[in-house]
């Protein structure tokens, strides 16, 4: 029966060519050198060289300006890099899946970390948000103020206040995330440049652990994928570019998810809900996972003691964590900072809608209908995974789920979709066997960078081509529109396949 399975039937991995370059199968560890090699000389001559750090900080934010404003010349040189980048990407991945000894993890890890150092002297020009995050940071740890009460416009004087985008805006983001940013803040003073590379060094730090959670969870569950599974975050330019070029802190979300894996994989099951917790408190988004581990653990507690033991103390640590996170800086609900979110949108379904039905008057009252739906929509799909987590295998069952409720979010009821977002499914497909969702994770994370292309010729322009609903339609459109095509046919095949090998599996049993 296996091996008509076996010969009858694809299985759900990365499907291997009839034909691959010899160079793959021969010599992967040549085909990660030279992946290193040519990968690193594009940061540096196509990236850090003509965004140098020092040049361009004085001068100001480069969001919107420097690919979209400046010199044409410039988005050329970016896409080109992408391209590039994304095509070693692939091809190193391939060999990374072939080569296992101690030589191919060197060159892997060592070659994605001086990569990551080299991005760190790029001076940040996809978004604003690190300055965002260097101000509410120096608000807490430097003046002793509060984030979430006050804003970068009561410290006009500050060196950080011209640089800020959301000027008039709260912190976004949890004291999972604000005190460790505080305490960076402090120790980086006032510098300019020492801030940024300090606010790049920090979720920097956190993919370096991720990357160690994937290694050691990896090596333990299946050894042989291992260093595939490591490649797949460390080298994703997506995920250098946005963590140590920009500093985006999605990473550190990240951590505690696969920190929530690995607890539940060596059956710490409270320890697993409060990982997840900790990363809620960075930002909200893994208490979408927490039914599915709460469904996870209750089919493993078999024993009613065992499950009520659980709950008593699960509950009581997970209280006491968020009473410690919260106690110094709570503010009353405006704390959560959750209001200025619902009120945003762009490159989403929700974002389409709210262009097609807004008019002048009833902007905000539609906003909040349209947010409150697409978070009913959001939950209801949590709680339906996570009831069907319960019918698979832990710990694999975990970050299945994980990947879909994120990829549901992502795809189809997010308000505001950003690329640096694709982070967060890159870094749970890290540690899921090989098959659709990785290789969707790694399109959806490279056609993600289109954005930013996307952007400047439709609304960074003084007359912009289009004006909304148009606008919004083809943005998103443009942005996600590949995205949903592979995911459905993606699924569509593995769906096929597996009633396939349901069938199969029927009639040898006749």
């Amino acid at each position: 029966m296996d091996a008509a399975l076996s010969n009858k039937l694809h299985w759900e991995g990365e499907k291997p060519a009839r034909r691959r370059v010899d160079l793959l199968t021969s010599r992967p560890l040549l085909v990660l050198g030279l992946t290193a090699s040519l990968s690193l000389a594009i940061y540096i001559f196509l990236l850090a060289r003509s965004l140098n750090l020092f040049e361009y900080l004085p001068q100001g934010r480069l969001d919107g300006v420097y690919i979209y404003r400046d010199k044409p010349f410039n988005q050329v040189r970016l896409l080109t890099a992408f391209l590039l980048l994304s095509a070693l990407y692939l091809w190193g991945w391939l060999a990374a899946q072939k080569a296992q000894d101690w030589r191919a993890w060197l060159v892997t890890g060592g070659g994605a970390l001086v990569c990551g150092g080299v991005l760190l002297f790029i001076a940040p020009f996809d978004a604003a948000d690190i300055y965002d995050n260097i101000m509410h940071a120096r608000i807490l740890g430097v003046y002793g103020g509060d984030p979430y009460l006050q804003t970068g416009k009561d410290y006009r004087n500050d060196p950080f206040y011209r640089y800020m985008a959301w000027k008039v805006s709260p912190s976004a983001y949890g004291p999972g995330w604000e005190y460790p940013a505080a305490a960076t803040a402090r120790l980086a003073d006032d510098g300019l440049a020492a801030n940024v590379l300090a606010f790049k060094l920090l979720p920097g730090c956190f993919w370096l652990a991720s990357l160690g959670l994937v290694a050691v969870y990896q090596r333990r569950v299946a050894p042989g994928q291992a260093l595939g599974s490591f490649y797949l975050l460390a080298w994703n330019p997506t995920v250098l570019y946005s963590t140590w070029g920009n500093g985006h802190n999605d990473i550190t979300m990240v951590f505690w998810m696969l920190l929530a894996v690995w607890m539940l994989a060596r059956r710490h099951y409270s320890a697993t809900f409060l990982a997840l917790l900790g990363g809620a408190l960075v930002k909200y988004i893994p208490l979408l996972i927490l039914p599915a581990a709460g469904w996870i653990v209750w089919g493993e507690l078999e024993d009613k003691r065992r499950r009520m033991r659980f709950i008593i103390l699960t509950t009581i640590a997970s209280l006491a964590l968020v009473w410690l996170a919260y106690y110094p800086i709570w503010a009353g609900p405006q704390t959560l900072t959750i209001e200025r979110r619902s009120q945003l949108f762009t490159s989403s379904i929700p974002s389409i809608l709210f262009n097609v039905l807004a008019d002048g008057s009833n902007q905000k009252p539609l906003a909040h209908a349209i947010s409150l739906v697409a978070a009913i929509i959001t939950g209801s799909f949590s709680l339906w995974s996570g009831w069907r987590a319960r019918l698979e295998s832990p710990p694999e069952s975990l970050p299945r789920a994980g990947f879909d409720i994120l990829t549901f979010y992502l795809l189809l009821t997010c308000l505001w979709f950003q690329q640096w977002y694709t982070i967060w499914i890159v870094g749970v497909a890290a540690i899921l066997s090989p098959g659709y969702r990785r290789r969707f994770a790694v399109f959806f994370s490279l056609a993600a960078l289109s954005k930013q292309f996307l952007a400047g010729p439709l609304i960074f322009r003084p007359k912009p081509i289009l004006t909304q609903p148009g606008l919004e339609i083809v943005f998103t459109l443009g942005v996600l529109g590949l995205p949903w095509l592979y995911w459905l046919a993606a699924y569509w095949t593995s769906r096929r396949g597996e009633t396939q090998r349901l069938n199969l599996g029927s009639e040898l049993k006749l």
